[in-house]
């Protein structure tokens, strides 16, 4: 084991953060490092897009799955389904509802750590965007 694995397991834990998809149903994102960011930024003009391999990509842990709720009731059984990245996969990828708020919850993740370091660095997203000078009307 490295003489770095404690430093490493709270470098990794810092980057994760749980995601409510439904009711009793999350799923745990490790947040990409700042270096993987500039790929998704995408299309033209360039904006911060996560898709769907993001999602997949990212998710590292799950809580409240059952094979019940990705084969249907009374095809999978009701025990909780421990987390396996191939079937997360699959099941996000077929699921709308489910993929709409993994995104909306991986942007929002990757979106308070841009933030965070704008604010770090003495900027926001509030006061480094100029404001329209405004107008005044004459008569």
């Amino acid at each position: 084991m490295s003489e770095h694995a404690a430093l490493i397991r709270q470098l990794l834990a810092g980057r994760e953060h749980w995601v409510d998809l439904a009711p009793g149903k999350r799923v745990k994102f490790r947040r990409p490092m700042e270096g993987d960011l500039e790929g998704m930024f995408r299309g033209t003009p360039r904006r911060f897009v996560v898709l769907l391999e993001d999602v997949q990509r990212h998710a590292i842990d799950w809580q409240g799955f059952t094979e019940a709720d990705l084969l249907g009731q009374g095809i999978g059984n009701s025990d909780p389904l421990p987390f396996s990245a191939e079937v997360w996969a699959l099941a996000v990828g077929d699921n709308l509802d489910w993929l709409q708020e993994a995104r909306k919850g991986l942007e929002n993740i990757l979106a308070a750590r841009i933030e965070a370091r704008l604010a770090a660095a003495g900027n926001s997203a509030a006061t480094s965007t100029p404001s329209p000078a405004p107008t005044v009307a004459t008569p």
